[in-house]
């Protein structure tokens, strides 16, 4: 998780350096993450237990959301189909999720997911 989310960091401030990324936790709930770029990984982000509440998202983000969504997650959420229909609302090209972990959901399958070492494919076109 930390390796992803610094090599994103990464990325974008070669290509935009203005660009502001904001960093949320989900899990019951969406949290706003005091986090600059550059900034470590708050160590909350490594207590990965419990599930994540598909509505908590979606309020949060919109219905659909209006920026671009990048998700770093094992593919584990508490309603898959509400997800996908929240995904299937996202404009194309707003919306990426990165499997991460050995126990990632190797049934979650579509345009918008990747697995982690798939990452720089995943962010390219991002927004666009």
């Amino acid at each position: 998780m930390r390796t992803i989310l610094r090599a994103v960091d990464q990325y974008y401030r070669m290509l935009n350096p203005s660009i502001e990324l904001k960093l949320k936790r989900w899990t019951a709930t969406v949290e706003d993450w005091p986090w600059s770029s550059g900034d470590d990984m708050p160590d909350a982000f490594m207590s990965c237990n419990g599930s994540s509440d598909v509505q908590a998202l979606v309020n949060e983000l919109g219905n659909p959301p209006e920026c671009p969504v990048v998700i770093l997650s094992d593919g584990y959420w508490n309603d898959s189909a509400a997800f996908n229909e929240w995904a299937e609302r996202c404009q194309e090209g707003l919306l990426r999720v990165i499997l991460l972990g050995a126990d990632a959901n190797r049934k979650l399958k579509a345009d918008y997911v990747f697995k982690a070492e798939r990452l720089l494919a995943a962010l390219e076109g991002l927004g666009e």
